[in-house]
């Protein structure tokens, strides 16, 4: 459990994992996930996730591959995202097949994120959606719940920085560059700075490689929008 400094601004503990143990736990203050509780599932986010998802679901995979691929079709599949490509006369059936291979390891498909899309329909009013993309057909763009969900978190960032700065002080805008955005690299003293940051990377560069990789002009475009927002969220707070 951590607190803030007023004096040095960075989070500071507020009791030893054995105070935490001896007196946070007997009271009842924190809750369990009720999933984890009934015993279904593996926590999402942690480092084997991915691992233990793969070996749990490598049988359907096989099944669902060689029954694809039989057709001439393509198969993926990612944690609980799948994708098929098939020839048309068969969606039903592989539906039929996935919920099949489904009961096996006692599982259900989301109904409501279930699409089945003829190429010759897709346009803008109906994509495929498949890991955060979206595709009409001709070009692929990132999904706007995902870039919502960065402008969220950015307004949440800046409030949190507002209220760690000092009156009078200037917005510490270090750590929202290197969250949300790139950082700038005008002026000798700005390049020095990026050449010794360690960035591992952000949503925008995320979006700036995606559009590399599928060649996409539209995701380029919806990048440059959230470069114009994040820009003037900071001048909007930053005096």
């Amino acid at each position: 459990m951590f607190g803030r400094s007023k004096r040095e601004n960075q989070p500071q503990r507020l009791c030893t994992p054995k105070q935490f143990r001896e007196k946070v736990l007997p009271r009842g203050l924190v809750k369990p996930n009720p999933g984890l509780s009934q015993g279904v599932g593996i926590p999402q986010g942690t480092q084997l996730s991915p691992l233990l998802s793969n070996m749990y679901m490598a049988d359907l995979d096989l099944a669902m591959y060689e029954w694809i691929t039989g057709l001439g079709g393509r198969y993926w599949r990612y944690c609980d995202d799948v994708l098929a490509v098939i020839p048309c006369g068969y969606g039903d059936e592989a539906l039929s097949r996935l919920d099949e291979e489904l009961q096996h390891l006692s599982l259900n498909r989301s109904e409501p994120k279930t699409q089945i899309l003829h190429s010759a329909e897709l346009s803008q009013h109906r994509q495929l959606q498949y890991l955060g993309f979206m595709f009409n057909g001709t070009d692929v763009v990132i999904r706007p719940s995902s870039i919502h969900r960065y402008h969220r978190k950015l307004k949440k960032a800046i409030g949190a920085a507002e209220i760690r700065r000092e009156p009078g002080a200037p917005l510490r805008q270090q750590a929202l560059y290197n969250m949300y955005s790139e950082l700038p690299t005008r002026g000798k003293k700005a390049r020095a700075r990026k050449a010794r940051q360690k960035f591992s990377g952000n949503f925008i560069s995320y979006m700036e490689k995606s559009a590399k990789l599928m060649g996409s002009s539209r995701i380029k475009r919806q990048r440059r929008r959230a470069l114009r927002r994040f820009r003037a969220s900071l001048r909007k707070h930053a005096g």
